[in-house]
């Protein structure tokens, strides 16, 4: 004859069954309370990083945008006044990185603690006029005539009735309006929490527009 232990009405295995169940229960349990925590950090880290990268982006577009603005209004005042405007290269050189820099929070284009940005690996404006066409950047600072295909950083840059720029996997293709400026910068993105370095190659141009008829 079989002899089973009861406690309470119950057998001692069918006891200890619900014992072990209810401890990988609460095991379970545990480990999930353990893992919401670490799940939720990558998660908002995850976001944080794919939001500051965007707000980041944006900002530098926003920058080169002001940026070109400025260099744009800085036209030789007897040609404006005569209705055929010229913009005064190195005047819209100055006013360009001016703006660009307190747009970022940059020192004369130099990252500083406060800037949204880790570096800048390069940047370049063309003030395009009837006479010339001329690249500044801090390798160019008095300019560099842009005349068929021109190596800049690892640019490519042809101009053929357009300004075709190759930029990596970017590329760029501007009608030549005169006058103009046209700027491009490549710049690295600040890591988050662990992430990598983002990279943001963007373009920007501006150009003066004349409502009344050139004086001869």
């Amino acid at each position: 004859m079989r002899h089973v232990l009861l406690y309470k009405g119950l057998s001692l295995t069918i006891m200890l069954k619900r014992i072990l169940s209810n401890e990988k229960g609460n095991a379970i349990t545990i480990l999930f309370l353990l893992l919401v925590p670490l799940l939720l950090t990558f998660m908002i880290a995850t976001l944080d990083h794919s939001r500051s990268v965007y707000g980041t982006d944006l900002d530098l577009q926003q920058a080169l945008n002001d940026g070109c603005r400025a260099a744009a209004m800085q036209v030789e005042p007897y040609s404006q006044a005569i209705g055929d405007p010229v913009i005064v290269p190195e005047k819209a050189y100055i006013a360009f990185k001016d703006v660009v820099s307190s747009n970022l929070a940059l020192q004369d284009m130099t990252v500083t603690e406060d800037s949204p940005i880790s570096s800048i690996d390069y940047y370049f404006l063309v003030p395009v006029n009837d006479v010339e066409m001329l690249l500044y950047s801090d390798e160019y600072p008095d300019g560099t005539l842009v005349a068929g295909d021109v190596d800049f950083n690892g640019l490519t840059i042809t101009y053929d009735d357009k300004l075709y720029i190759e930029a990596g996997e970017k590329t760029f293709t501007v009608n030549v309006i005169n006058p103009s400026v046209i700027a491009v910068a490549r710049a690295n993105l600040r890591p988050i929490l662990g992430n990598p370095e983002s990279i943001a190659v963007r373009y920007s141009s501006a150009r003066v527009v004349s409502n009344f008829p050139a004086i001869n």
